[in-house]
């Protein structure tokens, strides 16, 4: 991704604590300049079956600038108004989708619409780009569709493009006519 980064554009990682250490140890390692780690707090986790763990609740995002030279954006009013007028805290205490946002169809690592209606809201400027290489089942592309940005989907499995397909033309009519076209590609893999 650092490649195709536009100077001063951010890129947006998650994970849980499995790999979410070596991949910011290997985003530094890059040059990437790591901007906040973001904590989303899920208060309705999956239950713990093995009773040999405490029950993962969180999944950690981290947020990081192309490099230490970059000077990334971001929307301090909309994140203080969208936070009661307060100043935006790194924990995000969000639902996990629920079943309307899976109505097409599931994917195992999907995120609330919430969560990256927050991502692509504080840090993309108006009017920008939006890429996910790793699509999934295109929340992200939903979350910059209704925020008017133009958006770039990648994934390697054709059911998931599918489904990103559905869930985005069921945004298009909210959307105005003069919002950008999401362009979405299937990799073979």
């Amino acid at each position: 991704c650092q490649r195709v980064l536009t100077p001063n554009g951010t890129m947006w990682v998650s994970g849980t604590s499995h790999v979410i250490h070596s991949v910011g140890f290997g985003m530094q390692q890059l040059g990437f300049k790591l901007l906040n780690e973001i904590t989303w707090e899920k208060p309705n986790p999956p239950p713990n079956l093995s009773c040999r763990y405490f029950t993962h609740s969180t999944e950690t995002i981290l947020w990081a600038g192309r490099d230490r030279k970059s000077r990334h954006h971001f929307d301090y009013a909309a994140m203080r108004e969208c936070n009661g007028g307060k100043q935006m805290k790194s924990v995000w205490r969000m639902q996990a989708p629920g079943n309307g946002e899976k109505q097409h169809g599931r994917h195992p690592t999907q995120k609330p619409i919430e969560l990256l209606a927050r991502i692509v809201r504080s840090s993309c400027p108006p009017g920008g780009v939006v890429l996910d290489p790793f699509n999934g089942s295109g929340t992200t592309g939903v979350a910059a569709t209704r925020a008017g940005m133009r958006y770039i989907g990648i994934e390697r499995e054709r059911e998931y493009l599918e489904l990103t397909r559905l869930r985005i033309s069921d945004e298009l009519p909210t959307v105005t006519s003069a919002a950008p076209r999401p362009r979405l590609r299937a990799v073979a893999r």
